[in-house]
């Protein structure tokens, strides 16, 4: 689909109001950016995010986005609520689409208000850490909100499952659009001399579980093996895993970056991707370091597998919590001769190119924009 051909032929752009709780580093808020960015001009959309770094300043920057408005991060605030409310009654805006979470309670209740339709991306359940009660009170929530959304998107077959398990919704509302991202379109060749280089990309949070890279080193470190794990992103158990590293003697085989706005600068010169998450919607740094090569050790959770949809790569997944099995499997690759990764590395990189795309993302939501209207 040529999204531009379609603006041209339809002077009446959509106009959506895009609402994300979090603009700091993080899959949602570059799922928005690559969506709205890959939209343009055929969309105008306004994006409500808080005023947080990179992804505030990055929207002001996209063409096609006409606004930014500033709402709090990762909190319901009832002053922020009726300035959306404001908007989009001023704003003759076509549909409002909520990603994540937080931005969903925003979205259902200016719809509710205001009587424009509701798209609703979760980007993951994300009930796996809630107690029993807190559970029931957000999928009942969740009840309450569907009947006011007229369509729910899931990233990944995964995803859609559990929504379908958890009976938030009637199942005609639920569509699957997954996730898609850039192509680079130089393939960067690696030479594979050892120490193999090992990518993770984490939040350093319940969800990612990144400490678990910290147990995986110290297998590799028992092995003495010629491989060393590099993780980027930062969290509240950063200094933690940090202070460990130090008291185990792991810094041979890990080490911590922090957080950076460039992560693509350091999968380009990984060999294999590192994902350790209890669970995702469906993974953007799995799917970006893939599109440029980076060969995928990934968690066997929901998310992590739709990545590789049962291909050869599946046999890369490895237990979730099982830092035995995920270590053996990176030192086996570290083993392998460098035409066996050369053949793997491309092969990630052809299966997003064919499945992820972000051209492929934006036109199903484009169409799927363009039903909600008509409906």
């Amino acid at each position: 689909m040529d999204l531009n051909a379609r603006s041209r032929a339809d002077n009446d752009s959509l106009r959506i109001l895009a609402i994300s709780a979090r603009a700091d580093i993080g899959g949602g808020p570059e799922q928005l950016y690559q969506l709205t960015q890959a939209l343009a001009p055929a969309v105008q959309t306004t994006i409500a995010c808080p005023d947080d770094a990179p992804y505030a300043d990055r929207f002001r920057g996209l063409q096609g986005v006409p606004q930014v408005i500033t709402i709090p991060h990762r909190a319901f605030h009832t002053r922020a609520l009726w300035q959306l409310i404001r908007h989009v009654q001023a704003g003759d805006f076509h549909i409002i689409h909520s990603h994540g979470k937080g931005a969903g309670l925003y979205s259902r209740s200016v719809a509710a208000m205001t009587g424009v339709p509701c798209v609703h991306t979760f980007h993951g359940l994300h009930i796996d850490s809630y107690g029993l009660v807190k559970r029931q009170a957000y999928l009942s929530l969740e009840r309450a909100m569907g009947s006011v959304t007229q369509a729910i998107i899931a990233v990944s077959q995964g995803e859609a499952k559990l929504l379908g398990e958890a009976r938030l919704f009637p199942d005609h509302k639920l569509h699957i659009i997954e996730n898609g991202v850039e192509i680079p379109e130089i393939f960067i060749q690696r030479d594979y001399t050892m120490p193999m280089r090992v990518l993770s990309v984490s939040r350093f949070n319940y969800q990612k579980n990144t400490e678990l890279c910290l147990d995986i080193a110290a297998h590799l470190k028992e092995a003495d093996a010629k491989v060393q794990i590099q993780v980027i992103g930062s969290g509240e158990c950063f200094e933690a895993c940090h202070a460990r590293i130090l008291h185990q003697s792991l810094g041979g085989f890990i080490s911590l970056v922090g957080a950076t706005n460039k992560p693509r600068e350091f999968m380009q010169k990984a060999d294999v991707l590192l994902s350790t998450s209890r669970w995702e919607g469906l993974p953007l740094a799995v799917l970006e370091a893939m599109s440029e090569g980076v060969i995928p050790v990934l968690s066997d959770v929901v998310g992590n597998r739709d990545t590789v949809a049962g291909g050869e790569l599946s046999q890369l997944l490895f237990v979730s919590g099982h830092a035995r099995e995920a270590a053996t499997l990176l030192i086996a690759l570290a083993d392998c001769p460098p035409p066996r990764l050369k053949y793997l590395s491309a092969l990630a990189r052809e299966h997003v190119k064919s499945r992820y795309s972000a051209t492929r993302m934006a036109a199903n939501t484009l169409a799927l924009y363009e039903w909600v209207r008509s409906s």
